[in-house]
C-alpha cells in the first residue's frame, strides 16, 4: 500500500514538472514573437503609426469575440486537448506566413489568425491546471511562474537572435518552442472534471449555467472596473515614455525590471501558502497601483524618468499577484466544470474588452485634453471597485453558506 501511494506521488509530481516545463515553453514561444511583432512592423516592413495601431488593436476585439466561442466548442466536445494541440500548431504555421510575407492585408489576416488560435490555449491551459492544482493541493502559482519564466527569457534569447540573425530567427524559435509544448500537454495528468446531472449541455454550453451565478456576476463587474481598467495602463505608460524621449535601452531595462519583480512576487506567494486569503491579496495588488497612477500623472520631464522606476516594480508585483490569484478565485466560486468558462469569460469581458474601451477612449481624451484626465478617471473606477469588493465578499459567504446546507 504504501508503495503504491509512493508510486502515486512520483507520477502525480512528474506532471506537476509536465505543467511547469510546458507553461514554459507555451510563453517562449508566444514571448519570442508578441512584443517584437510591432516593431517589425514598423522597422522591417516599414508600415506607419496608423498601420500599425490598426494591427495592434486587432487582438483585443479578437479576444472578446473569439473566447466565448472556444468555451462553448470546448464545453459541448470536451476537446481541450484537440484544441490546444491544434491552436500551437496554427500559431507556428501562422508565424511562418507573418515572417514571409510583406503586405498590410495579409498582416492584419494573420494577426486575426494568430490572435484566434492563441485566445484559445490561455483559459483552457489554466482550466486544466488549477483543477489538477487543487486535487492535488499545489499553488497554481507554482505552475504559472514558469510561464512568467518562460516570456522573461523569449524577450532576451529573442532579442540577441534577431541582431544576429534578422527577424526570421523568431519563427524558428517560437516552432521549435510549440512543438515541445505540444509533446509536453499530450503527456501531462488531465484532471476529469465531475460529470454532470443533465445528460446533454447547452447549445451555449456552460455559459448560460454560468450567468445564473451572481456571485460571478458580481466579480466580472468588480474584474472590469478594477483589473480591466488597470491593464490598460501600460498602454499610457509606453505612451508617456515616447513622449519623455526613453531610450530603447531604458524601456528594455523597465520591461526586464518589471518581469523580474513578477517573477519574484510570485515566488513569495508561493512561500505564503494560504497565510492570507486569495481576494484580500488581489484587493492588495489593485490598491498599490493607486500610487503607480498618481506618479504617471505628475511625471511630465524626461529628467523625472528615473522615478518611474517606481512602476515598473509596483507594476510588477501587480502582475506576479493578479495572474494567478484572479484564476484561483474564478475556480472557487465556480463549479468544477465551468472553471474553464469562467476564465474565458473574464478574459474576453474584463481583460479584453475593458481594456479595449479604455484604450480607445483613452487614447481619445489625451489626445484631445490630457494625461491627467484619463488617470483621474481610471483612479475612478479603482475606487468604485473597492465598493463592488465588500458586496462580493458579503455574496460569496451567502453563497458558501447555502452549499454547506
Amino acid at each position: 500500500m504504501k508503495a503504491s501511494t509512493k508510486l502515486h506521488k512520483q507520477l502525480v509530481l512528474k506532471s506537476k514538472w509536465m505543467y511547469n516545463i510546458y507553461y514554459f515553453f507555451y510563453f517562449f514561444g508566444v514571448g519570442s514573437f508578441l512584443p517584437l511583432y510591432v516593431i517589425y512592423l514598423r522597422r522591417e516592413l516599414g508600415f506607419s503609426e496608423g498601420q500599425t495601431g490598426l494591427i495592434q488593436s486587432i487582438l483585443p476585439l479578437v479576444l472578446i469575440i473569439s473566447q466565448p466561442i472556444w468555451g462553448i466548442i470546448n464545453d459541448r466536445y470536451n476537446a481541450s486537448t484537440k484544441i490546444i494541440v491544434s491552436a500551437l500548431i496554427m500559431l507556428g504555421i501562422t508565424e511562418v506566413f507573418v515572417f514571409t510575407n510583406d503586405q498590410f492585408y495579409l498582416m492584419v489576416i494573420f494577426t486575426i489568425v494568430f490572435g484566434v488560435f492563441n485566445f484559445a490555449i490561455s483559459p483552457i491551459q489554466d482550466g486544466l491546471s488549477v483543477l489538477f492544482s487543487k486535487r492535488y493541493n499545489y499553488k497554481f502559482g507554482s505552475i504559472r511562474i514558469f510561464g512568467s519564466i518562460g516570456w522573461a527569457t523569449a524577450t532576451f534569447v529573442s532579442g540577441i537572435a534577431v541582431d544576429k540573425y534578422g527577424y526570421s530567427s523568431i519563427m524558428y524559435l517560437s516552432g521549435v518552442s510549440y512543438l515541445i509544448a505540444i509533446l509536453l500537454f499530450l503527456k501531462v495528468k488531465k484532471v476529469r472534471r465531475k460529470k454532470r446531472k443533465e445528460k446533454t449541455i447547452s447549445k451555449y454550453g456552460h455559459i448560460a449555467d454560468i450567468f445564473k451565478n451572481k456571485v460571478f456576476i458580481t466579480f466580472l463587474i468588480f474584474a472590469s472596473i478594477s483589473v480591466g481598467v488597470l491593464n490598460a495602463v501600460p498602454f499610457f505608460y509606453g505612451m508617456k515614455l515616447e513622449d519623455l524621449d526613453a531610450t530603447e535601452q531604458f524601456i528594455g531595462f523597465m520591461n526586464t525590471l518589471m518581469v523580474s519583480t513578477e517573477i519574484v512576487t510570485m515566488f513569495i506567494l508561493i512561500l505564503l501558502k494560504d497565510k492570507f486569503k486569495d481576494f484580500t491579496l488581489l484587493l492588495f495588488a489593485i490598491i498599490t497601483q493607486i500610487p503607480t497612477i498618481i506618479i504617471l500623472m505628475f511625471v511630465d520631464q524626461p529628467e523625472e524618468l528615473n522615478i518611474l522606476i517606481i512602476i515598473a516594480i509596483l507594476r510588477g508585483f501587480y502582475q506576479g499577484l493578479f495572474i494567478p490569484l484572479i484564476i484561483n478565485y474564478i475556480a472557487s466560486i465556480v463549479k468544477e466544470e465551468e472553471v474553464s468558462t469562467g476564465i474565458m469569460l473574464n478574459s474576453a469581458i474584463a481583460l479584453g474588452f475593458m481594456n479595449w474601451l479604455t484604450t480607445l477612449v483613452g487614447g481619445y481624451l489625451v489626445e484631445w485634453y490630457s494625461y491627467s484626465l484619463v488617470f483621474i478617471i481610471i483612479l475612478g473606477f479603482v475606487f468604485t471597485s473597492l465598493i463592488f469588493a465588500i458586496h462580493l465578499n458579503r455574496k460569496k459567504k451567502k453563497q458558501m453558506k447555502a452549499n454547506l446546507n
